[in-house]
């Protein structure tokens, strides 16, 4: 075998070894991802930033989310603090998290490991992104589990620990009513299970006033640090 061919056949190699190891990487976040389901945040304090569209703080409020469950598994919230506050929140979401390993996610539109390595945590990460569409009730706790019929698209990235195959950060961006959503989620690892610390959103929300059809836009920032969590008896995202 001439240089040549020995180079290219090396290269093949090291590029098949590559794919196989990223589909077991990111098998094995799936995994550890599923084990960690029903972790929920139990205190969340929150504190919310309107902007001028250019960073620049204009409006900051803070509050605080406590969830927890009946004894029949069925989840319970209470917010203390601004109720706008809360009713912009829960126009997007319901306070739980939603990421590209839940179990109603079937099939992928594209999910690929881009080559790049980052240090979260202090553990290094390959970087994956990916885009999926989901069923809209997916942002929402839904007792029975029904569908809305309509979806979302998400888009997003995901960085998995090389070390021990748990994601420790995702990025998901989607729109949904009048909102534009970026929300960044960090992990921590504990006992093969990933906990979520901290949750940034980064919103626009774009909406007409009853007056001259004019477009009124809110640029927000919502930092959530989670202090405790609970373990579900029934529910799983």
């Amino acid at each position: 075998m001439n240089k040549k061919k020995l180079q290219l056949t090396v290269v093949l190699i090291c590029l098949i070894s590559v794919g196989l190891f990223a589909g077991n990487l990111w098998s094995q976040a799936d995994a550890i991802a599923d084990n960690s389901s029903q972790i929920l945040p139990a205190v969340t304090e929150i504190n919310y930033t309107e902007t001028n569209g250019y960073g620049i703080a204009v409006t900051e409020k803070e509050a605080t989310l406590m969830m927890d469950e009946t004894r029949s598994g069925r989840l319970t919230s209470r917010f203390f603090g601004d109720s706008d506050l809360e009713d912009l929140m829960y126009s997007y979401s319901d306070g739980l998290i939603f990421t590209p390993f839940s179990t109603d996610v079937d099939d992928f539109t594209e999910l690929e490991a881009t080559g790049s390595i980052a240090q979260i945590n202090g553990e290094t990460c390959q970087e994956y992104y990916y885009e999926v569409t989901v069923d809209e009730n997916e942002l929402f706790y839904n007792y029975y589990g029904e569908e809305a019929g309509t979806t979302i698209d998400f888009s997003g990235y995901v960085w998995i620990s090389l070390k021990t195959g748990a994601p420790l950060k995702i990025e998901n961006d989607y729109s949904y009513g009048n909102f534009d959503i970026t929300q960044t989620v960090e992990f921590s690892e504990d006992d093969g299970m990933i906990i979520p610390e901290t949750i940034t959103t980064n919103g626009i929300e774009t909406k007409i006033s009853k007056l001259y059809g004019i477009l009124e836009k809110t640029d927000f920032i919502i930092e959530e640090n989670v202090n405790e969590v609970f373990s579900a008896s029934t529910y799983s995202r």
